[in-house]
């Protein structure tokens, strides 16, 4: 859901608590389901920032791990995915020649239009290019979804795919994501020493 342009200017006609009540009062209906791919990685901001009920097997398939599940070496970007499996091809065309040309303006030292872009730039995307991207990749997870379900079956993966390998990576994941995972920060650093050590003896014997 994007909530400004890409001047940061707002784009409804209400304020943002509006907004998300109508989102919610949809999306937080008990029959309303999701596909997702890396579903985890949207679930706490929905939660967080839109208020939206994403935990509790809200998550039916995560296309990302069940690709993965039937084929371990498979690269599992949702624009590889779509590009071998549907007819959509490389859907992000567009948007990586715009991210092309902002790189460009940078290392030329000019200054750019739009002020701020975030990590991914995402923010900063005109919305001509960013509103059809989305959508395509909304599109893009609903097809691979009924291709990944159909993988599933005729590899008799489903089972374990359903009832061991979803509930973690989407919730399990999820809760750890939003709670952290601690751990011991000492041991830690001796585990980094040591394949620090180890990858300098590997690198001694074959090179």
């Amino acid at each position: 859901v994007n909530l400004f342009n890409e001047q940061n200017k707002w784009v409804f006609d209400c304020g943002y608590d509006e907004v998300k009540s109508l989102l919610q009062a949809h999306f937080n209906r008990p029959e309303i389901k999701y596909y997702g791919h890396n579903f985890c990685a949207d679930a706490v901001w929905m939660k967080h920032h839109l208020g939206l009920d994403v935990f509790d097997n809200k998550c039916i398939l995560d296309t990302q791990y069940a690709f993965q599940v039937t084929n371990e070496y498979e690269d599992l970007s949702l624009k590889k995915l779509a590009a071998k499996y549907t007819d959509m091809g490389r859907y992000d065309a567009e948007l990586i020649l715009w991210f092309a040309g902002q790189k460009g303006l940078i290392e030329e030292g000019k200054k750019l239009e739009v002020e701020g872009l975030d990590d991914e730039g995402y923010g900063s995307v005109p919305t001509e290019i960013l509103y059809p991207y989305g959508c395509r990749d909304v599109d893009a997870t609903f097809r691979l979804a009924s291709i990944a379900y159909e993988r599933l079956k005729a590899d008799d993966t489903l089972e374990y795919y359903l009832n061991i390998r979803h509930p973690f990576v989407t919730e399990g994941f999820a809760y750890m994501m939003e709670a952290g995972l601690p751990i011991d920060a000492g041991d830690a650093d001796k585990m980094r020493l040591s394949f620090l050590a180890c990858n300098a003896i590997m690198h001694k014997l074959f090179i």
